[in-house]
């Protein structure tokens, strides 16, 4: 199995948060829920102990909300990616929460296609930032590229890429032309 990803889910609503978790497992088996907390003082105090790679936090939560979450993360030690989710389409908490480090704002409800969508960008960050050498980094950015970029579906790009031979053996065996 591939590389996994911990990740912790902050929401404020049980039945949300018991949802976002297994949607996000259900969703991309990289990602491995961790923990879930009630409030983002509890999701800090768990990233302290944890060190999780991802958090997904709610905005609005008592005690601590996600903008603030998301600014003491990034204090930390190998701050995790953060994910703020909202059922607010107020721009300035948007604006406020990239400031503080959040690379991806989605809005409730959450469709499976979307947080597919920003799991799969996550997992391919987390990836990259994981590897330890220069042909690791390579490595992996070609198995990215070849699972995230759109490829071009024509005759003459697929000939070509069929004599391509890439480096890696696991690259070579998900080509994206059939009869390749």
């Amino acid at each position: 199995m591939s590389e996994r990803f911990r990740t912790i889910v902050v929401e404020d609503e049980p039945y949300i948060l018991a949802y976002l978790a297994r949607r996000i497992e259900s969703l991309d088996e990289r990602f491995e829920v961790i923990a879930k907390a009630r409030h983002g003082a509890e999701a800090l105090e768990l990233a302290t102990q944890m060190r999780p790679d991802v958090v997904f936090s709610d905005v609005y939560m008592p005690r601590m909300d996600g903008i603030a979450l998301s600014k003491a993360l990034r204090e930390l030690p190998n701050p995790p990616v953060v994910a703020i989710v909202s059922g607010f389409r107020d721009f300035d908490y948007a604006r406020e929460a990239m400031r503080n480090g959040v690379q991806n704002y989605l809005l409730k409800p959450i469709s499976d296609d979307e947080l597919r969508g920003v799991l799969g960008e996550i997992g391919a960050r987390l990836a990259l930032s994981h590897a330890t050498s220069d042909s690791e980094i390579i490595r992996r950015a070609v198995l990215v590229s070849l699972r995230v970029l759109p490829v071009p579906n024509s005759t003459r790009f697929c000939s070509i890429w069929a004599r391509w031979p890439l480096p890696f053996p696991e690259s070579n065996t998900s080509r994206p032309c059939h009869g390749s």
